[in-house]
């Protein structure tokens, strides 16, 4: 095209109407799935070397705090969208660019992700993009939202210079740049507990790094970069693959299913890992593997995407329950599987799917981890520890499990002169973790009672100097008595 052609008329289908920009919008997104929207439309614009296999993608998420008005730019250095193509099919439902990929499988993402965070058509945004044909004469094509009737493709010499572009690590003149303004409010989305724009951030770097772990690992070339601008704070970090943290052996399970192979990874959660900030930056995680209700369950992986985490009604057609707290796996899925619009999910009427979920359903004790030995070794010690309580303490009540403020004690008696004890059980070695849940349930005593048990014990195997110096040192400078007792003596083994 000739610049004496433009500007464009960007052609939206035959009966289109405004009000779809608002419905489009109401995808029930988080934040960090509106993000991903675009960062898989510049993974699937990546040129393919001779072999037709994709080069390695590099692409720079900056998100800008202005208050309560966020702006995002999602920036590549990919194919480039050529004017025809930003016109007539990449702005229209179920358009897109003649790139492909199986990450552009719909051709809804980017209006899924522009509308969720522009509430429809009420915020701006501005895509400029750069073919390698007009790249060589520094030349652009944009287009400018909010999304309206009458939308134009227009050209420019050179990409934009803002505050946004200046903290670019790169600059290619082939690519593609997706400029959002959204709210406050949805950046909230992604981790609704979160108490400052940087906790937010950090919960983006982690949902980013399980969705894109696959594609980061296999290409060592591949790049995500994320950074926030606060003020005058600029924060630079590298998106890091984020592994399952199984605890010793991992089960798979491969399926044959209506022609479809399947694997099935299943195993224990090492409940430690997710804590542990020596892993580097996004850590401590927040959103997955936290060994409780809401996040166990398996990841579900298609198209070389974690599209989903935590699932597990979904397939073994009962409750969540405590018991398979430390439960995690993944299925991964061959790419003819479809996804739902927004890639959050999966067509779950797909007949290998349902056929898959038939046999795991079918044996949930095969197909899902035993329960924990050690718990079932907690129950045996606490169970002997309320016989000799009951029997050298006569009159006290002593209980089980005692629920106070929500927290759950292993053991609490209470003595007819008013003395009360608490006691923590491990089958185990103890850790310092153990001490604070101690603490925890001795200032819930302190809430209910008006006072500090006068006994806190500890009751495991055994205590590594850590421990013992953490329960030395709060006995001697605060009021409470922490005392630690191996398993053998509190017993008699």
């Amino acid at each position: 095209m000739k610049n004496g052609d433009f500007p464009i008329d960007v052609d939206f289908g035959a009966g289109f109407m405004g009000m779809v920009w608002e419905g489009i919008g109401r995808q029930n997104m988080h934040f960090g799935q509106t993000i991903s929207e675009l960062v898989d439309n510049s993974i699937s614009a990546v040129p393919k070397d001779q072999y037709g296999t994709p080069t390695a993608f590099r692409v720079e998420i900056i998100i800008a705090n202005h208050g309560d008005e966020i702006e995002v730019l999602i920036a590549d250095q990919s194919c480039g969208i050529e004017a025809k193509d930003l016109s007539s099919c990449v702005l229209s439902l179920g358009g897109s660019g003649p790139v492909g990929g199986v990450l552009n499988e719909h051709g809804y993402g980017l209006k899924n992700a522009i509308c969720s965070m522009t509430r429809g058509n009420k915020m701006p945004f501005r895509i400029e993009t750069s073919p390698k044909h007009v790249a060589k004469d520094n030349q652009i094509f944009f287009v400018d939202g909010p999304f309206h009737m009458g939308m134009k493709v227009d050209t420019a010499q050179g990409w934009s210079e803002n505050d946004l572009t200046n903290t670019l690590d790169q600059h290619s003149s082939i690519g593609t740049r997706i400029y959002v303004s959204t709210t406050m409010d949805h950046v909230r989305t992604v981790y609704p507990s979160g108490k400052s724009f940087a906790s937010y951030m950090d919960r983006i770097g982690e949902f980013l790094g399980i969705r894109y772990r696959g594609l980061l690992e296999h290409h060592k070339s591949n790049r995500i970069l994320l950074k926030w601008i606060d003020k005058d704070d600029i924060k630079s970090k590298k998106i890091i693959p984020i592994e399952i943290p199984y605890c010793g052996e991992v089960t798979e399970r491969h399926f044959d299913i209506e022609g479809e192979k399947i694997i099935y990874r299943f195993g224990r959660l090492n409940e430690s890992k997710p804590k542990d900030t020596g892993m580097g930056w996004p850590y401590e995680l927040m959103l997955s593997y936290q060994c409780n209700q809401r996040t166990q369950g398996v990841d579900i992986v298609c198209k070389g995407i974690v599209l989903k985490s935590g699932v597990f009604t979904e397939i073994f057609d009962r409750s969540k329950h405590n018991k398979y707290n430390e439960f995690c796996g993944e299925i991964i899925l061959p790419d003819s599987f479809s996804t739902i619009v927004n890639k959050t999910d999966i067509t779950t009427d797909h007949p290998g799917w349902v056929r898959l979920c038939e046999i795991l359903s079918s044996d949930i004790d095969a197909y899902t981890i035993k329960r924990d030995t050690n718990a079932i070794r907690e129950s045996l010690i606490r169970q002997q520890l309320i016989k000799i309580l009951t029997g050298h303490n006569p009159g006290a009540k002593v209980q089980i499990e005692k629920s106070i403020g929500g927290v759950e004690i292993d053991i609490s008696v209470r003595n007819p002169d008013g003395t009360i004890y608490i006691m923590e059980l491990k089958a185990g070695n103890a850790e310092p973790k153990d001490i604070g849940q101690l603490l925890l349930y001795a200032y819930c005593i302190r809430a209910s009672d008006g006072k500090i048990p006068e006994r806190c014990i500890l009751v495991a195997s055994g205590f590594n100097s850590s421990v013992e110096q953490i329960a030395k040192t709060l006995s001697e400078k605060c009021d409470i008595n922490i005392e630690l007792l191996k398993r053998e003596e509190a017993i008699g083994e």
